[in-house]
């Protein structure tokens, strides 16, 4: 099967590996289609979480061709959508109502093919969705019964999954409150709508790029803010009476963005940090204010989301229409284009991109 292949840093290898059968607990999808983000971008320029050579693709959705003899979760036939969290349902974290930090995420991924030089692949984040062939573990799938495009559906994989969790799980939104989304990529844009989802009274995004400006303010987005030649901190004091917002969503990465988030804050208001950052960042808050100011510095991975509700419940908003994912799908490139599709996104000019 062909795959796009990371190894090291640089672009990806599209190369023809011999594809593993399935384990008693794993699952093997057929073309799927894949979602690559912005992360994928950093991790072609940086090298990825794995030191080894592996298969690209964090998210990716297609139908169930083959199980192993112990899965119970999905069945031959069935579409599925594999996030870029597991959720097993069984250790600590899946009970104690944090699945996103679920104990198989630390596993090694599956083995799902073999190089020509003899080399074992494992998938990106437990998927590998860059491959004709995609194989998991059953814990990394959601069932999806739904009439929404598979374009549509692997949005949620990703950065539209995290971005809606952020705010709808995450966060404490109420009708009413300002919702301030520093970012307006595939993750603050679907926060965006989230926040709209919610009932926020003013939800305001800052972006440097015009467009995305612009498609905020199509999302749901009350006022946006231009960093580029506007003092942010100003703006929003400016909009919320000089208190600040009530949520903070740092959508960008990096110890400087999200120590700006703080400030953007109100008193007592909540900073969700979702950005990416390098693996090495520090972030330093002044501590007085941390201990008496009522803020709320959270933490974010992949929006909190329980894959196996959040998932059907984000696909049924993008069913009823109230939320827009095909807004941010920019193009649909085929497999053996994928460095073409991450050169597009890194350069800014597209938003989101469907592989396969």
């Amino acid at each position: 099967m062909l795959a796009a292949l990371l190894d090291g840093h640089g672009d990806f290898l599209l190369e023809d590996v011999e594809p593993v059968p399935p384990q008693p607990d794993e699952v093997v999808v057929s073309d799927p289609l894949g979602f690559a983000c912005i992360t994928d971008c950093i991790q072609r320029r940086d090298g990825g979480g794995q030191a080894a050579p592996h298969v690209r693709g964090h998210a990716g959705t297609g139908v169930v061709t083959a199980v192993g003899s112990a899965v119970t979760r999905v069945s031959v036939g069935q579409r599925v959508l594999a996030p870029t969290r597991p959720m097993c349902e069984k250790c600590f974290w899946c009970r104690h109502g944090q699945p996103e930090q679920c104990a198989t995420a630390a596993l090694p991924a599956p083995v799902v093919a073999i190089r020509a030089d003899g080399t074992e692949l494992r998938g990106s984040a437990r998927v590998g969705s860059f491959a004709e062939q995609m194989k998991v573990r059953e814990t990394q799938l959601v069932p999806i019964d739904s009439e929404i495009s598979d374009e549509e559906l692997v949005t949620l994989g990703c950065g539209a999954g995290g971005g809606l969790g952020a705010i709808l799980n995450t966060a404490t939104v109420t009708p009413g409150s300002t919702v301030l989304v520093v970012g307006s990529g595939v993750f603050g844009l679907s926060a965006v709508q989230g926040a709209r989802i919610a009932g926020a009274a003013r939800i305001i995004a800052v972006d440097p790029v015009s467009e995305r400006r612009t498609l905020a303010l199509a999302l749901g987005a009350t006022d946006v803010i231009d960093p580029t030649g506007t003092d942010v901190g100003e703006a929003v004091r400016e909009l919320t009476e000089g208190r600040g917002a009530c949520v903070v969503l740092e959508a960008i990465g990096g110890a400087e963005h999200q120590r700006r988030a703080f400030d953007f804050a109100r008193l007592g208001g909540q900073i969700v940090l979702g950005g990416f950052g390098k693996k090495a960042d520090e972030v330093t808050f002044p501590a007085n204010d941390l201990a008496m100011r009522g803020k709320q510095v959270l933490s974010c991975q992949f929006g909190s989301v329980n894959i196996l509700a959040d998932l059907p419940r984000f696909a049924g908003f993008i069913e009823s229409g109230d939320f827009d994912a095909k807004a941010l799908v920019s193009a649909r490139y085929p497999l053996e284009s994928v460095n073409a599709a991450l050169d597009a996104q890194d350069s800014l000019s597209i938003l989101g991109a469907v592989i396969g």
